[in-house]
């Protein structure tokens, strides 16, 4: 019973994060400072079922994702907007930061962390992508096939905007002559990817 109880959880876990979008679009000054868009993207049957009840925890109005950064400092609140279509929830939220890593710190954003260092005369920009599920047993394998139509259509978005041209990257497309990287990936392999997945861009 106990474990028929643990894996309908976790069924329910995998089902609402798969019911999740999320993109996060960065335009970097020279100076390290910048703004952040946050999109986040809910399907509203996890709405319906209510954030806190399915176990999902969303900085989903203005007075939450504000007093998530009282304690940041260099972080500042610009715009909150939402809105919905006939099949999802959107949350869209500007920033302005000093230091990305202040953010990216706080306790609600950390599993997204990222860092900007300066590295001799160049900037190098580390994001997490994925932390990685290690090695899946045929049983966990089995409940993702299971949960895969739930993840159809969701993803994570990362859109970087640089000063001056990006040198190296090990992830995304180059476009605007080399001053922005795009990089996308299902939510369903950000949840799957056994190895911890980090995005790298230098300029």
């Amino acid at each position: 019973m106990k474990k028929t109880a643990l894996l309908f959880i976790m069924i329910m876990a995998f089902i609402c994060m798969g019911c999740l979008g999320i993109e996060t679009e960065t335009n970097f000054n020279r100076d390290g400072s910048g703004t952040m868009t946050l999109t986040y993207r809910i399907s509203s049957t996890l709405m319906d079922m209510g954030g806190e009840e399915s176990g999902v925890e969303l900085p989903f109005d203005k007075e939450t994702l504000e007093d998530s950064l009282e304690d940041a400092d260099g972080v500042t609140l610009k715009s909150v907007e939402s809105w919905s279509d006939d099949s999802d929830t959107y949350l869209k939220a500007t920033l302005e930061f000093d230091d990305v890593s202040t953010f990216y710190n706080l306790d609600e954003y950390d599993d997204m962390g990222a860092v900007l260092t300066k590295d001799g005369g160049d900037f190098l920009y580390r994001q997490l992508i994925a932390p990685g599920s290690g090695e899946m047993t045929e049983e966990d394998l089995g409940m993702m096939d299971m949960m895969a139509p739930y993840y159809e259509g969701y993803s994570v978005t990362h859109i970087i905007h640089t000063p001056s041209r990006i040198k190296s990257n090990n992830l995304g497309e180059l476009s605007d002559g080399g001053k922005t990287l795009t990089f996308t990936m299902p939510m369903m392999d950000v949840q799957t990817t056994q190895d911890e997945t980090y995005l790298e861009i230098r300029w």
